[in-house]
């Protein structure tokens, strides 16, 4: 018989499948042929086209037992060589869902009673044949249940089965824990032991053995726990039985009675010793770099302190030295033209020429070492006299564009960025041979940036940072960007062979 849709038999239970519970194939089990043909009359009644296996006697049965190919068995009590009772237990060890009803005279109820008690289906009255076909069916639907039941039980078996080997082979802990009274350790897998030193049983004899367990700098977290809170980290620290101190991380689902009290606690714990000691370590290397860092900046704050120093003193000699120098000569050859004679006056003239123009160059080599107008004006200015000498001595047009308002930045401020400005033009002038350069110079949300674009030859920037040597008078890219980060700032570099270079800074003004 086929159970409905809501169940399925399992296979060997010696049911015959069946699209609904109006059997198809019954076995008639009685040694009185008259017996058996009522029956069998009462049952084409009930059931048109129904096929009936009689059985009369033990050979028969023997065969009918071999195959069970039945949706219900019917079998009298009374049989000169056996009895319906007997009949019916070798049935049930070979199918136990098979549904059997036995049919008895007046007067045997008791023996009834008793069938029913060791798992009868049903039993009818001789006299009360008509009850047959609703015995039958009831009982195929009770088989039905039973079968749908077992199923369940089953599947519950195994699923029960799956979980204790899923949690008794897991590395990580699992537990369950009964808050309401009596408290105490409902399970706990075998690796706590493992983590521990404590067996599952040192658990289940002990309620309190886990908070004992616990470090007390951490029992906070599994007291909340245990008042149903969320913590907001559940990593602990276990003491091992060997005093050993494990570092542990879980996960925890709190399940609450009908009053939304805690009631029961499901814990899932890994050790996480070596990942908690692994971060130790890298937060130890991470202050250390950040203080290698910090010193790093500060050295290299003190060195760009001493080459502005440095420069200060260069251009300080130059001006009180040559630059006096220069200007003595320059007093004495004032009128040398008025005394030599006729012949040599034109080399006169351009002996007074290189004297004018080693003034000027001087002077240019005093500003660019330290500029007065950085200190004196500001940034911009400073940005301005620049390109204005730079125009002077070359093709390239240089424009400026402020739009700062005018208002002064911090001295380191300004100049980190003069310092950028003026190897972004050099390298455009010299080794870009620029036509056209242009300085941006914007503050805005309290951020100063600087964009020097130009549309020289460019270049490859990794290959540059690479290989480059630094430039004479000059700290090439990679001190541009050494710089940049003394003031906290940013300095990118855009360029491709002949297309130009875009160099921009940003530094956060606080």
């Amino acid at each position: 018989m086929r159970p409905p849709e809501a169940a399925r038999r399992a296979p060997g239970d010696g049911m015959r499948e069946s699209p609904n519970l109006r059997p198809r194939r019954v076995m008639l089990i009685d040694d009185d042929p008259d017996d058996r043909a009522l029956v069998a009359r009462e049952l084409r009644r009930a059931f048109p086209g129904i096929q009936i296996l009689e059985v009369a006697d033990e050979a028969g049965f023997a065969r009918a037992l071999d195959e069970l190919d039945v949706d219900v068995v019917v079998t009298d009590y009374a049989m000169g060589w056996t009895d319906g009772l007997s009949a019916f237990r070798r049935i049930h060890e070979r199918a136990p869902f098979l549904p059997v009803v036995m049919f008895t005279g007046t007067g045997n109820e008791e023996i009834a009673v008793e069938g029913l008690k060791a798992g009868l289906d049903d039993y009818v009255l001789k006299g009360r044949l008509v009850r047959l076909p609703t015995a039958i069916m009831g009982a195929m639907a009770r088989a039905v249940q039973r079968a749908e039941l077992a199923a369940t039980e089953r599947a519950l078996r195994d699923s029960e089965e799956r979980f204790r080997q899923l949690a008794e082979n897991a590395i990580d802990v699992i537990c369950r824990y009964r808050v309401l009274e009596p408290r105490g350790f409902e399970y706990v897998s075998p690796s706590i032991t493992e983590l521990t030193g404590y067996t599952p049983e040192e658990h289940y004899a002990d309620p309190d053995l886990r908070m004992r367990i616990v470090h007390p700098d951490d029992r906070h977290v599994i007291e909340a726990i245990l008042r149903g809170e969320e913590p907001p980290s559940t990593r602990m620290r276990w003491i091992r039985r060997d005093g050993r101190v494990v570092w542990t991380d879980s996960r925890v689902r709190v399940i609450r009675d009908e009053r939304g009290e805690p009631a029961v606690i499901e814990s899932i714990t890994r050790d996480v010793t070596d990942l908690v000691l692994a971060e130790q370590d890298l937060e130890q290397q991470a202050r250390k770099l950040g203080r290698l860092a910090e010193e790093r900046l500060r050295l290299a704050r003190r060195l760009v302190r001493a080459q502005e120093e440095e420069r200060q003193r260069v251009a300080l000699e130059i001006h009180d030295g040559i630059g006096q120098v220069l200007t003595s000569i320059s007093l004495f050859a004032s009128d040398l033209d008025e005394v030599v004679p006729d012949e040599h006056r034109e080399r006169v003239v351009r002996v007074k020429e290189l004297i004018q123009r080693a003034i000027a160059e001087s002077r240019v080599l005093v500003w660019s070492l330290r500029p007065p107008d950085l200190a004196r004006l500001g940034l911009v200015p400073a940005v301005e006299h620049l390109a204005e000498n730079l125009r002077d001595r070359g093709d390239a047009v240089i424009h400026v564009v402020d739009e700062t308002g005018d208002r002064r930045l911090p001295e380191d401020v300004e100049t980190v960025a003069f310092r950028i400005v003026q190897e972004a033009l050099n390298n455009a002038v010299k080794h870009a041979k620029a036509s056209q350069i242009s300085v941006i110079v914007r503050r805005r949300d309290g951020t100063l940036s600087i964009v020097v674009e130009d549309d020289g030859r460019g270049f490859d920037v990794e290959a540059a940072e690479r290989t480059e040597p630094e430039l004479a008078g000059g700290f090439g890219l990679r001190g541009m960007r050494e710089r940049a980060e003394l003031v906290g700032g940013n300095l990118t570099i855009e360029s491709a062979r002949g297309a130009g270079t875009t160099v921009r800074l940003e530094v956060p003004l606080g």
